[in-house]
């Protein structure tokens, strides 16, 4: 009973990590996409709150 519980909670782990690895991949992925950013009127990757280093972002603008 405990190895069948061990087995699924690491199969969940897994699958929670998967997704967050794609959701992190999905994120990187749209500065660098321009057709997704040209299908949305007044979307700049600079300002966009899903951006990869928004305090970056931040710090540019206000020095």
């Amino acid at each position: 009973m405990s190895l069948r519980s061990s087995t699924t909670n690491f199969r969940t782990a897994m699958l929670m990590t998967e997704a967050r690895v794609a959701k992190n991949r999905a994120s990187l992925h749209i500065p660098l996409e321009p057709s997704g950013c040209s299908q949305k009127p007044g979307f700049s990757p600079r300002r966009s709150p899903l951006s990869p280093q928004p305090t970056l972002t931040a710090y540019e603008e206000t020095a």
